[in-house]
């Protein structure tokens, strides 16, 4: 029908001749019906002098056999038009294959940023994940537990972003305790300088007496070794203001690196509160407000009114 071919939408049509001749475009001839059934009955030897023979029914069955195979081995169903010759077929690509290939090379331009917790109760894990909402729009992030890291990969970081807690008087927690070795060893040996910007948020309460230590050591290590702060130490008492004060120092802490790396965050962004956390907990005018209660009288613990 592509081809110009017009059926009668009978019962059984006959298909028309579709001729090809040394790589030419296929070409249709019609085929009177006529023509068709008693040759076939006669090549195929059967009576048709009789119609209890069936021969019309026989002829038929093989005449759709031959065209099933026609269809199945056909050349014209991969022949190239001759309007499409000499032009390069494009290769298709799914959407979700090339925005994934778009997005990789994106990324693979930004500066990466690696972004290291320390936790006991998961409140550290929270929020280096909430930091790396902050830093994904302009760098290559990633969240790491320091238990999974390799000291040795700092001298690989281009950005560095340590959230740890302190365990008890001073001490890292245990998932840091790896990470805290290899960092004295490193000191010791002194004979690896790394060269990576960092920033640490130092977390801990204020009712032990070495508040907030593991994270203000971690700090003093990597200058010791030759990295160069960002931004100054953060520090978040679980007493007073925790989420508060780590709000302020990824704020802080996004901006110093963006100017750092030379990176200019769009409008858009500039625009947004300096806020991690996807809900605010902490009271503002804008997220609460105050409503009047009616007073009632104090209830009749007898009769319960």
């Amino acid at each position: 029908m592509n081809l110009g071919w017009k059926p009668k939408y009978g019962r059984f049509d006959v298909l028309p001749l579709v001729i090809s001749v040394a790589g030419a475009d296929p070409v249709v001839f019609d085929i009177p019906p006529d023509l068709v059934m008693e040759p076939i009955a006669e090549k195929l030897g059967l009576d048709t002098m009789s119609n209890s023979s069936l021969w019309k029914d026989r002829a038929l069955v093989e005449i759709n056999v031959a065209v099933l195979h026609s269809f199945q081995t056909a050349a014209w169903l991969t022949h190239v038009w001759e309007k499409d010759r000499g032009m390069e077929k494009k290769k298709q690509i799914p959407f979700k294959i090339l925005s994934h290939h778009l997005w990789s090379k994106t990324l693979a331009q930004r500066v990466m940023c690696t972004i290291l917790f320390a936790s006991e109760t998961g409140r550290s894990e929270s929020f280096a994940d909430n930091l790396y909402d902050m830093c994904k729009p302009y760098f290559n992030a990633k969240v790491v537990c320091m238990k999974d890291y390799m000291v040795s990969d700092l001298c690989n970081e281009s950005l560095l972003l340590v959230v740890t807690s302190t365990f008890g008087n001073g001490d890292p927690p245990v998932n840091g305790q790896t990470f805290d070795k290899g960092l004295k060893e490193m000191i010791k040996n002194s004979a690896t300088l790394i060269e990576n910007g960092y920033s640490v948020f130092a977390l801990g309460s204020k009712a032990y007496p070495h508040f907030a230590e593991f994270g203000k050591t971690v700090d003093k290590s990597l200058s010791d070794l030759g990295a160069t702060r960002v931004h100054k130490v953060g520090e978040g008492d679980e007493l007073h203001g925790q989420e508060h004060s780590f709000d302020t120092w990824a704020g802080a802490v996004v901006e110093a690196a963006c100017k750092s790396y030379n990176i200019v965050p769009d409008k858009e962004s500039k625009n947004k509160k300096e806020t991690s956390r996807k809900a605010v907990q902490a009271w503002t005018p804008d997220t609460y407000r105050l409503l009047p209660q009616p007073q009632t009288p104090n209830p009749d613990l007898c009769t319960g009114q």
